[in-house]
């Protein structure tokens, strides 16, 4: 496996960054629930899919 290095540190730095403005505006809660909530709904899809396979 061969890793892009140029294109970890970019989504990475984005990441953080966005973590950090919403945890300074007292929304990163509301998108830690939304991103809870987005991974139940396709955890379910998933075990299917790999189940079908």
């Amino acid at each position: 496996m061969k890793v892009h290095w140029k294109t970890f540190f970019i989504r990475v730095s984005v990441w953080l960054a966005a973590e950090v403005l919403l945890n300074v505006i007292g929304i990163d809660d509301l998108a830690d629930y939304s991103e809870y909530h987005f991974e139940q709904k396709v955890r379910p899809i998933a075990v299917l899919i790999v189940r079908l396979s």
